[in-house]
């Protein structure tokens, strides 16, 4: 034989072994390892949240022999993952009470899992408080009525002025002896076609003492002044909202008033025919004051949550009646 075709012979006897030895690597037939699901998990960055506190959620979730590849938050308590795709959420509870929050991970190969965590969400602490009230009320007939705040008023805070005069052809206007800027919340409030009630207020004051005054278009009786001073306050833009209503042959009289987060001020005047003010309801609510037998008065509360809100004052006897309310914003709330 040739050496040319032994060489030959040969050369196909190593392609042919090195064929069956690649063969031999390759397994046929062997069906591949299943998916493992993820493990869906998260964090919350506030462990024990109070109403109007922002809370933000991120995904933890892993997954053993792939990738997450989605995500889908339940962060309204409906069981319904539609409230966010991101690796991180954030939700605003505007309530207290317990609260739920879902996450549904899916991986790479389309297996997917869900998780969730039950926790309670608590009241917020009120951010501001009360410094200091004082009211009066004179039935004599004249064109203003001052009055001076029992202490000197601090730096940065709110000064609240409910005012009632006994008629609806008069205007007021409400002024103080530092030259401080009271601007009127809406209109005045109309009672059983005689007299009206009104709000006042003047943010960022000065420190010092100084006298309060309402000012009338024209002499009027029946005039009522109401000054609180509150601390906390936001001290560029603290008016949220205000309400006005007016009944007749009524217990109870309230103005609704819209708040956009729990713990907001709220305060309240009405004037009333009907036997005097007996109490006040709502939240937390505190009668300031009353003048004439009961027949007006002032009050306060914070906002249960962002929503409505109103001071119910209750009356001796049922009767005409008429409601100015307003919300203002703590600082950062």
């Amino acid at each position: 034989m040739s050496p040319r075709r032994q060489h030959s012979r040969s050369t196909r006897r190593t392609a042919q072994s090195a064929l069956f030895t690649v063969a031999a690597f390759r397994p046929s037939g062997v069906v591949p390892p299943a998916n493992t699901p993820p493990v869906a998990s998260f964090t919350r960055d506030v462990a024990s949240p109070t109403a109007g506190q922002a809370v933000t959620f991120t995904d933890t979730s892993t997954d053993s022999d792939g990738t997450i590849t989605a995500r889908a938050w339940d962060l309204d308590d409906d069981g319904q993952y539609d409230d966010g795709t991101g690796a991180t959420a954030q939700h605003t509870f505007a309530t207290a009470g317990t609260h739920t929050v879902g996450l549904l991970v899916t991986d790479d190969s389309g297996a997917s899992a869900t998780t969730s965590t039950t926790f309670t969400v608590t009241a917020p602490g009120t951010p501001w408080a009360m410094v200091q009230h004082r009211g009066s009320f004179a039935s004599a007939t004249a064109t203003s009525l001052a009055l001076a705040p029992v202490s000197a008023l601090g730096a940065g805070h709110l000064v609240v002025v409910a005012v009632a005069w006994g008629s609806q052809s008069v205007t007021a206007t409400v002024t103080d002896s530092r030259g401080t800027t009271y601007t009127p919340v809406g209109s005045p409030t109309p009672y059983s076609g005689s007299r009206f009630v009104q709000l006042f207020y003047a943010r960022n004051v000065a420190a010092g003492a100084a006298t309060v005054t309402a000012s009338f278009s024209a002499a009027v009786g029946n005039r009522f002044v109401g000054i609180s001073e509150y601390s906390g306050m936001d001290q560029l833009s603290p008016l949220v909202g205000s309400g006005g209503a007016s009944g007749g042959g009524a217990l109870t009289g309230a103005a609704i008033v819209t708040a956009t987060a729990p713990g907001q001020l709220v305060v309240a005047v009405e004037q009333n025919g009907a036997g005097g003010i007996t109490a006040v309801t709502g939240n937390t609510p505190t009668l300031l004051d009353t003048g004439s037998g009961g027949n007006v008065g002032s009050a306060m509360d914070a906002s249960a949550s962002a929503g409505a809100n109103a001071i119910t004052f209750h009356h001796a006897q049922t009767g005409a009646w008429a409601v100015a309310s307003a919300v203002f914003a703590p600082a950062g709330l």
